[in-house]
């Protein structure tokens, strides 16, 4: 009885912080709170500096996908560009369209940085084409370099119907062979147009890949963080001041159903076995770009993927491109 009382407690504590993100669209996750309490930045100053972030939004030529690009002028690296992907979730019935909508941007746009925030492939077992792999290896060829971290699609048993073994060290295989560099729970400093960037990535919270967490100090430079899901920030990283973090999983904060309850916020209440912790779904559905701090900025991405069964959208598939000026 006690445990369904927990329960009913935990989703009316949901609808709440979903109503709540409807009124006031600028809420923020609940551990830019303690952020703030450590660097004094008020909500007035956060709303400050997300307004000097210009955004521009582009439907793109190959269908359905769009072009997010986000330029931010307070940032002291100069001239440097950064393609965000994440969520692809590579499967037979998108690899094409998906395919051609990166080498179109390999082609038509210039960046200088890559990085991908996991679930590169779909289903677990899904295996990455030569049509994909090729497509991806267009895109890290034009970057000075290029990134990636796992999600929880992208981890997987033996599969018995294919009688095939695919998950994290068939993926680290297929695109470390491309150019792309495998972070978790490691930082790689690399230098762009003579301006030095550290680049740290940690696992999915799902996997309990967060113990990685430790391995990660702060960098005096412009540090970025990549990860698959929020959640798999410990208390220690939200006390290092990041200058930005790329995610995805949420897909920008689409839904499954119409209203708070989704299949992201029981995952997060059954891992915590009846103590939740709601950090970032339902509070970062309409804004993914946020403030957390006068330094810190986050951005989770809406993902690459559009066939995902029945869910509410709140922005179209695409990728992003952040412009450091």
């Amino acid at each position: 009885m006690s445990q369904n009382n927990s329960l009913r407690k935990t989703l009316l504590h949901s609808a709440l912080n979903f109503l709540k993100g409807r009124k006031n669209r600028s809420s923020h996750a609940p551990y830019a709170l303690d952020r703030r309490k450590i660097d004094h930045t008020t909500k007035e100053q956060l709303k400050e500096r997300e307004k000097k972030i210009q955004k521009t939004e582009t439907t793109w030529k190959i269908k359905p996908y769009k072009v997010y690009e986000y330029t931010d002028t307070q940032s002291f690296l100069k001239n440097i560009t950064i393609l965000h992907l994440s969520d692809l979730h590579f499967n037979k019935k998108t690899e094409e369209s998906l395919s051609q909508y990166l080498e179109s941007l390999a082609k038509e746009k210039e960046y200088d940085l890559v990085v991908i925030t996991g679930d590169i492939i779909h289903k677990h077992h899904t295996e990455l084409s030569k049509r994909a792999l090729n497509a991806l290896q267009t895109i890290s060829q034009k970057a000075q370099a290029s990134f990636f971290v796992l999600g929880n699609h992208d981890f997987t048993e033996f599969d018995a119907s294919s009688q095939k073994h695919l998950g994290p060290s068939y993926i680290r295989e297929k695109l470390g062979s491309i150019g792309y560099n495998y972070l978790l729970g490691a930082s790689q400093d690399v230098t762009i147009k003579g301006q030095k960037i550290t680049i740290s990535g940690i696992g999915d919270s799902i996997y309990q890949y967060s113990l990685s967490n430790k391995n990660i100090e702060h960098k005096k430079n412009f540090h970025l963080l990549i990860l698959h899901n929020l959640d798999a920030m410990s208390q220690a990283l939200r006390d290092i001041e990041f200058d930005l973090i790329l995610s995805g999983h949420t897909h920008a904060g689409e839904q499954r159903i119409i209203g708070p309850i989704n299949g992201y916020t029981i995952l997060r209440y059954t891992q915590e076995n009846g103590q939740p912790t709601f950090t970032n779904c339902n509070q970062q559905i309409f804004m993914p770009w946020k403030a957390l701090t006068k330094k810190t900025l986050s951005y989770i991405s809406p993902g690459l993927n559009y066939r995902m069964g029945k869910r509410m959208r709140t922005y179209q598939p695409g990728a992003t491109f952040i412009h450091l000026e």
